[in-house]
């Protein structure tokens, strides 16, 4: 059987269509006063476009090589304890270091405070299991789609280094339909603290998706591994309510780890993989 050709432009389109489809009727939603029910089933259904799009591009391929290396590596044994450990304490302990540091420039240490009431509208009345449930269930759609085929896509033509700045570029895009959500959704939340929250917010994803994939690639190319990851980020970064300072701390500590990273695996992103499939 020849090698499979990835189809990244009709993959990433795909995603694209679906879920600005979906985040526009939930903005839409988040102004009805009576249609509130409505609006985490379609949040959610809009973080399924990449999946859905890998499922399609899947189904396309007829390739059963790339159905088996997807089935594999959803394997718990590609994931690296270390690398479990890692992801777990990461930005939480991220976090903890950046607002010590805000204490240097007047912040407080309330910072460290966990918000009793939950900032998205969608997850009002769910306890701290439900959201749990309901991140891992977010992370996993959009995961499954974008290291499930969309990284992979990409670096079947860039190295990783261009794969991650051309991923975190489309992923920033995918994500400005949150910005219109109406009532407390996180994204608006950030348009409604100033223009500086949201710069910080598209900035640090750049720095994410590049330890994202380098752990990502570094487990075999785990999904699971990412779905974990990206939960945990979620999680952290809902969890408490940082002050501007703090997140421009936080988000050096960001570029400071994410150039270690980068430097000291060098050939990994800089080098063209061989042949995924």
């Amino acid at each position: 059987m020849r090698a499979y050709e990835y189809k990244s432009i009709q993959f990433f389109a795909i995603t694209f269509l679906i879920s600005s489809v979906i985040s526009f009727a939930a903005a839409y939603i988040s102004f009805q006063n009576t249609m509130q029910h409505l609006l985490l089933p379609l949040i959610l259904g809009s973080m399924s476009g990449p999946s859905i799009a890998a499922c399609i591009m899947l189904v396309q391929s007829k390739n059963q090589n790339l159905w088996t290396d997807f089935y594999s590596r959803l394997r718990f044994d590609n994931m690296k304890i270390p690398f479990i450990l890692g992801v777990l304490l990461f930005v939480p302990s991220l976090i903890a270091c950046a607002i010590i540091l805000s204490c240097l420039f007047g912040q407080s240490l309330d910072q460290f405070t966990v918000s009793g009431q939950v900032s998205d509208q969608a997850l009002n009345g769910f306890n701290c299991i439900g959201i749990l449930i309901t991140l891992l269930l977010s992370s996993s759609l959009e995961e499954i789609g974008w290291r499930g085929y969309g990284i992979d896509s990409l670096r079947s033509r860039y190295n990783l280094w261009q794969t991650s700045l051309i991923f975190a570029t489309l992923w920033s895009a995918w994500h400005i339909p949150a910005f219109f959500i109406n009532n407390g959704y996180f994204q608006q939340e950030l348009w409604n603290l100033g223009y500086m929250h949201v710069v910080i917010y598209f900035a640090s994803l750049y720095l994410l998706t590049i330890l994202i994939n380098w752990v990502y690639v570094e487990n075999n190319r785990s999904i699971l591994i990412a779905i974990l990851f990206h939960m945990v980020i979620n999680f952290s970064y809902s969890l408490f309510h940082l002050q501007l300072p703090t997140k421009i701390i936080n988000m050096l500590l960001l570029w400071v780890v994410a150039g270690i990273v980068v430097m000291k695996n060098k050939r990994l992103f800089f080098t063209l993989p061989k042949k995924l499939l």
